[in-house]
């Protein structure tokens, strides 16, 4: 198992200088053109603070809302390995399988590694959920009722394109020949692999549409920690 932490992303970590990720990497570019670094912080401040102000003019609890996506992004985070082994079982006949191996760690992951993969999960879902799916659902719904398809029927067929676009889009980042170009890493394209990745795109993709973006982004990144600490297929079966 172990599709969203091959071992070529451990190892990338053991280089004197670790590629950045590649989603950190596009979606802070507009912040680069800042220039320096205490400017960028201000940038990054101001967004925050936006973000409270908006939370507290629509009356909702902050301290409530980060409880909740804790909770329940621990939760989906349990379930999302057992699942994705579910799938693969269900879905044998028809997709490639992965042959994928699990070597268990024989010492604690330094502290560093596991903040920056649980923090690349964040970016991740920022730029493939909050950006990708919401892009793909708005494209394929437009140009739908463009061709007179009823609503009801365009926003189911929005949901399905921009979930699977997204996923697929998720799988594809992982490829030296999507993100090479930025010094993000990335791995040959595999076709195993690259349909576990996309079952956890699709997954991800369902956390994000019903439970939001913050749930989301906590249960990959903790699913990371998992995989990084040595969840692997001898822990889920």
């Amino acid at each position: 198992m172990a599709p969203m932490l091959a071992a070529y992303e451990l190892a990338l970590f053991e280089l004197p200088s670790p590629p950045r990720n590649a989603c950190e990497f596009l979606l802070t570019l507009p912040i680069e053109l800042f220039g320096t670094t205490w400017l960028r912080w201000s940038v990054l401040g101001v967004c925050v603070l936006a973000a409270l102000y908006v939370t507290r003019r629509r009356g909702a609890s902050a301290r409530w809302g980060v409880a909740r996506i804790a909770l329940e992004g621990s939760i989906f985070a349990v379930l999302l390995g057992p699942l994705l082994v579910a799938l693969g079982a269900l879905l044998e006949r028809w997709l490639p399988s992965a042959h994928l191996t699990w070597t268990m760690p024989t010492d604690a992951p330094p502290l560093l590694p596991a903040l920056l993969l649980w923090g690349g999960g964040a970016w991740e879902e920022l730029f493939f959920r909050v950006g990708g799916y919401s892009i793909g659902y708005l494209l394929s719904l437009r140009t739908l009722t463009a061709f007179g398809v009823s609503e009801g029927l365009a926003r189911a067929a929005a949901e399905v394109f921009a979930l699977l676009g997204s996923s697929l889009c998720f799988a594809a980042f992982h490829l030296e020949a999507c993100t090479g170009w930025i010094g993000a890493g990335g791995e040959a394209f595999d076709a195993g692999i690259f349909t576990w990745r996309a079952l956890a795109g699709i997954l991800l993709g369902l956390v994000f549409r019903l439970r939001g973006p913050g749930v989301a982004a906590w249960t990959h990144g903790l699913f990371n920690l998992a995989l990084l600490v040595g969840a692997g297929p001898e822990v889920i079966l």
